[in-house]
């Protein structure tokens, strides 16, 4: 698998997405203060996995919170890679959430879990992809359902702070 195999996945959605997730994410720690003076529920978290990766939990809006996260992945054919950045929309309730998305037509799954205080917010990530052992025709591995290379991050802890 090829550097270039990874981006197939990603589209100019989840690009935009993340994008808009990431400067959300940097201009909200002011507004999150003025909103809740107490760090409370509408507060954002900034922090870092086990593997040393930053995470970023943002504030509370009626739609949900943006998570973004990645993770250092190892395949079956004894390759690793840091993966791509994702984002999801979680919904937080009783200061919990809990969400499992299937993209790519099955070849990516990802589940992420968190628990929030009015100062802390901690969690797991785990992300697992498979592609294809045979290359297309620009010699990349894409992502398959059925693909025999499987990539898995594993179970990676992570921890923020409110900012």
């Amino acid at each position: 698998m090829n550097a270039a195999s990874r981006m197939t996945r990603v589209s100019a959605r989840s690009l935009a997405l993340a994008a808009l997730a990431l400067i959300a994410v940097t201009v909200t720690p002011a507004l999150a203060a003025a909103v809740a003076p107490d760090g409370g529920a509408t507060a954002g978290y900034v922090g870092k996995t086990g593997q040393g990766i930053v995470v970023r939990l943002g504030v509370e809006h009626s739609y949900g919170r943006r998570f973004v996260y990645r993770a250092r992945m190892r395949c079956s054919d004894k390759t690793t890679f840091l993966d791509d950045y994702f984002t999801d929309i979680v919904s937080v309730s009783n200061r919990r959430f809990r969400s499992h998305v299937v993209s790519s037509r099955g070849a990516v799954v990802t589940t992420v879990t968190g628990k929030l205080s009015a100062t802390h917010a901690s969690g797991t990530i785990r992300i697992v992809e498979r592609y294809s052992a045979t290359p297309n025709a620009q010699g990349d591995t894409p992502l398959s359902r059925t693909g025999t290379i499987r990539c898995d991050s594993r179970v990676v802890h992570w921890s923020a702070r409110a900012r």
